[in-house]
């Protein structure tokens, strides 16, 4: 291996389903991958030593714990290119762990499962849209798990429409949430209701269905709605009113 680049995706996470009710399976979520922002890193062959060369503490814990599970000692260099912008809800954390992690395997000559090593690595333990949308892109789907240990894994994939498009605007004055913190508020969310539950599984189906007739119209209709009930799963905690009106 004389130089490896990875260049990996961002996703929209549009939320997560079931929270606590036993009635269905845990969490589940819908999401897509983007195009831009991006994360880009390069690996090198280099003589006597391993030198991950990323800032962020959280990324360069994860990655020790991988390193010692497997005992990855090939001597390599590995940069952070370019990279997506942290905690603002484009899941850059999974991204640059994975990118980092699949340089690593290559140049070990090491089968690369991010399901795998996601335990190890922290990710996917609430939704499967962060490695879905490495592995895959596109439009993406996850049905939730059966108990906390799971993985989380896709029930659904299929390509976005390239016409189709997004505008991000990013407020980074804002403090996010991530991380124990976030772990920590999810314990003490309410139970979500079984009706609005199955209202959600019926949006996201009819986001699929206008996927599939390229309705941009009834696609955003229903992501408007998803997005509210969503809201209400979490607007205890996020101190926003839970008296939305639901069109």
């Amino acid at each position: 291996m004389k130089k490896v680049r990875i260049k990996t995706p961002s996703r929209l996470h549009f939320g997560v389903i079931n929270i606590k009710n036993s009635d269905f399976n845990l969490y589940g979520s819908v999401g897509l991958a983007l195009s831009n922002p991006f994360s880009i890193i390069e690996a090198y062959e280099k003589e006597n030593s391993l030198k991950i060369n990323v800032y962020r503490e959280d990324i360069k814990f994860r990655l020790s714990k991988l390193l010692k599970y497997y005992k990855l000692n090939k001597n390599l260099e590995i940069n952070l290119i370019n990279e997506i912008p942290e905690h603002v809800g484009l899941g850059s954390t999974t991204q640059t762990v994975l990118a980092i992690s699949e340089a690593l395997f290559i140049a070990n000559d090491l089968r690369f499962d991010p399901y795998e090593i996601a335990p190890i690595l922290e990710i996917g333990k609430i939704s499967g849209i962060g490695i879905g949308a490495y592995l895959f892109g596109g439009f993406l789907i996850d049905n939730g798990k059966n108990n906390l240990n799971e993985v989380t894994k896709l029930s659904f994939k299929c390509d976005f429409p390239n016409d189709w498009g997004f505008i991000l605007i990013i407020d980074y004055k804002v403090k996010r949430i991530s991380g124990k913190e976030e772990e920590e508020l999810f314990k003490i969310l309410p139970i979500t209701p079984k009706n609005r539950i199955e209202k959600m599984l019926n949006l996201i189906e009819g986001m699929k269905d206008a996927i599939k007739e390229r309705d941009i119209e009834s696609f955003g209709k229903n992501l408007t709605q998803l997005q509210i009930n969503v809201g209400l799963n979490f607007s205890s905690v996020q101190k926003t009113s839970s008296s939305s009106k639901i069109i």
